[in-house]
């Protein structure tokens, strides 16, 4: 319990959460609640679409997406249009890269991530959505502590 709230379900069986006094913080009326990670929560709505809600119970972003993943260290969550390609919103709500991935994985401390486009290959963008390293590789990794991150190449050798 990141915030001392905590998802509980209702008699009609819909989702929401209370402080640990028991008071309803966000209203019981999604379909599922996630845990709180970095003062937002993952909800879905009864169309089993995607969203996130702040602390104060209001829908950060909007329940329209059809996979969502939770909010990186750096504030930023993947989601997936009904397209089925996958961008970034902040934790403000704002798409701050558009929906045009095939896959891709949470920005890491340095505020870079992985993506793979239609080709499966493998690169890296920044919080903005600008490419850092081109779409080159069969598989990529996060970037880890070190600022370094594994990629395999074509040849299947993984490097850093």
């Amino acid at each position: 319990m990141e915030n001392g709230y905590v998802a509980v379900k209702n008699d009609d069986g819909k989702w929401g959460y209370v402080d640990s006094l028991g008071n309803v913080v966000v209203e019981c009326k999604y379909k599922s609640a996630k845990t709180f990670f970095r003062k937002n929560a993952m909800v879905t709505n009864e169309d089993d679409l995607y969203g996130f809600v702040n602390e104060q119970g209001k829908e950060i972003v909007p329940c329209k997406y059809l996979d969502a993943r939770n909010f990186s260290i750096a504030l930023y969550a993947a989601v997936k249009d009904q397209n089925g390609k996958w961008g970034y919103v902040n934790k403000d709500g704002v798409q701050t890269v558009n929906c045009e991935y095939a896959d891709c994985l949470d920005f890491s401390n340095d505020e870079s991530a992985a993506v793979e486009n239609d080709q499966g290959k493998w690169g890296y963008i920044k919080n903005n959505g600008k490419f850092v390293i081109d779409c080159q590789y069969a598989k990529a990794s996060k970037f880890s502590g070190n600022n370094m991150a594994a990629v395999q190449k074509e040849n299947g050798k993984w490097i850093y």
